[in-house]
């Protein structure tokens, strides 16, 4: 295929159109010997004359007959495919986007902007699938997913990023906890019995215990799930504490109580990460620009407490 000359078609759709050398090279703006020339060629890689001389016109051979209406068909496609816009409209998007990233999120990010994406895209997909914390950019370079949520920047170059928000930590305990009662201070948050989201799976430690550790004090983590949204559900049936992002346990002040954390609690950058080929892109540009608008717009809720308000940052 490399020594395949695709603009012989294009002459030879040309003269099969106009049935002469002069017209054809005034319709594709060169030289009658430029015609003259491509026709030699093909007639020498096709094994057949295809244009012959009748009296003062030219004739298709045959073969030239029989390619005329194949060779007409890959032209109007190629023009097709180089004349054609992405659609512009959200109404008309089909496309399916790929989404990986944890369950705080999906949640805190990612469905709000595909909620309000229904009303002008109603045929935007969104799969979304779970976080690979080995894999994350390898998935996003590879092409398996479109867009991420993340705790970190990229380290590859072909990946794009933008900082969301500054997210902090809070924690979390049932309605009726004794711990609830007062101001949950260092040594009873450090004396309870406490629940860690392990979204790689398995561990029992994580930024909090790292903090702790700094200030030489240390928890009890008794148990380890994968997602925020099951340790949530741990909570409401235990007296297990657990520790998780504050914009995702705003989201469930209906179901369990919310503490500040009785020290200055770790904070890490919510960061929206994509590959550089989704960058002009117009469904994904756009549903990059939702979820980006809901750092920008999001309200402050009430009942926060003065650390909780400071923590709420937003890059804007």
């Amino acid at each position: 295929m490399k020594d395949v000359d695709f603009n012989l078609l294009k002459v030879l759709d040309t003269l099969s159109r106009e049935m002469s050398v002069a017209r054809s090279a005034r319709r594709l703006g060169v030289t009658p010997s430029a015609i003259s020339h491509a026709l030699a060629r093909l007639r020498q890689t096709l094994k057949d004359p295809l244009v012959v001389r009748s009296g003062r016109s030219l004739r298709l051979t045959p073969r030239a007959l029989a390619l005329a209406p194949v060779v007409a068909s890959i032209c109007e496609t190629a023009r097709g495919v180089l004349t054609s816009r992405a659609a512009t409209r959200p109404a008309d998007w089909q496309e399916t986007l790929r989404f990986i990233g944890s369950d705080y999120a999906l949640t805190t990010w990612v469905f709000p902007a595909m909620i309000a994406a229904r009303t002008d895209a109603p045929r935007l997909r969104l799969a979304a699938s779970t976080l690979d914390a080995a894999e994350w950019e390898r998935q996003l370079i590879d092409g398996a997913a479109d867009l991420a949520v993340r705790n970190e920047r990229p380290a590859n170059a072909k990946l794009r990023w933008l900082r969301l928000a500054t997210e902090t930590y809070v924690t979390i305990l049932r309605r009726d906890h004794p711990l609830g009662v007062g101001r949950l201070t260092l040594k009873k948050y450090c004396g309870a019995e406490h629940g860690l989201v392990s979204v790689s799976g398995g561990a029992f430690r994580g930024p909090v215990d790292e903090h702790l550790e700094s200030i030489g004090k240390s928890r009890n983590v008794v148990t380890s799930v994968p997602t925020f949204l099951s340790g949530i559900e741990l909570v409401r049936r235990s007296d297990l504490l657990m520790s998780m992002p504050l914009r995702l346990a705003l989201g469930y002040e209906h179901v369990v109580d919310r503490r500040p954390l009785p020290f200055d609690p770790p904070a890490f950058d919510a960061t929206m990460i994509w590959h550089a080929r989704t960058e002009e892109s117009p469904p994904h540009k756009w549903f990059r620009r939702l979820i980006a608008e809901r750092s920008i717009a999001e309200p402050h809720p009430r009942g926060l407490s003065g650390r909780e308000h400071a923590c709420l940052r937003i890059d804007q």
